[in-house]
């Protein structure tokens, strides 16, 4: 099963919530999702980084796959408020804008 078609049916209902994580106690009607829930328990960080110098690991392949973005040395998200900051992904400008200037991240207007 696909990782859309499991988030689709837990967020439409349609999972009646026979499997339990032993974890932390939350149900899911999927043994899928309960397995892709479980990776946040754990600690292992399976996909790594080969960028050269870079050791960052990830629990999830698409999480590897947006870091990567990074090393390509482009950074389009440009602070508006301060001028200074350029980040390669907008939740990075955005979480910037929160912290730094202590706005909200909607606050963020970075050109791209």
């Amino acid at each position: 099963m696909k990782l859309c078609e499991i988030m689709l049916s837990i967020f439409l209902g349609l999972d009646e919530r026979h499997f339990l994580c032993e974890t932390c106690g939350k149900e899911f009607g999927l043994q899928e999702a309960l397995d892709l829930h479980q990776k946040w328990h754990s600690t292992e960080r399976r996909f790594v980084c080969d960028h050269d110098g870079c050791t960052l690991g990830f629990k999830l392949k698409k999480d590897l796959i947006r870091h990567k973005v990074c090393h390509s040395g482009t950074r389009p998200f440009k602070c508006s408020i301060c001028h200074n900051a350029e980040f390669c992904r907008k939740d990075n400008l955005m979480r910037h804008v929160r912290i730094k200037h202590s706005l909200p991240a909607s606050a963020a207007k970075g050109s791209v």
